[in-house]
């Protein structure tokens, strides 16, 4: 079977979760989804690039167990600093059309990340 990869990006606080306690998380998902699993080294505030390989199932199952272990972190997060919610930010919608999909840029702000504003 062909093989494929996926990026994904992560908030810098989620990347523990990602990978687990000496490295559990991220070799289970190897294993298990019979796929290989890089995050960027990037240390500073930016966004993690996570880079999944495999055959298109194996990365698609991987991407939903990482979404997982993301939404853990950030709830993990989220708990470690004694919020009850999410703060409210609006952003613009994304555009698409039959042959593209884009969003607004915006100073200042990473295009890889659509999600939660944490």
């Amino acid at each position: 079977m062909p093989q494929i990869t996926k990026h994904l990006c992560a908030e810098p606080h989620v990347v523990g979760s990602i990978i687990g306690k000496d490295g559990t998380n991220l070799r289970r998902l190897q294993r298990n989804f019979k796929v290989n699993v890089e995050i960027d080294n990037n240390t500073g505030n930016s966004l993690r690039k996570i880079s999944i390989t495999g055959t298109e199932e194996a990365v698609s199952q991987a991407e939903a167990r990482i979404m997982q272990l993301m939404s853990r972190g950030r709830q993990n997060s989220l708990n470690a600093a004694n919020v009850d919610e999410l703060p409210f930010e609006e952003h613009d919608l994304v555009h698409q059309n039959s042959s593209s999909t884009s969003l607004p840029y915006q100073e200042g702000k990473d295009p890889c990340f659509i999600g939660l504003g944490l």
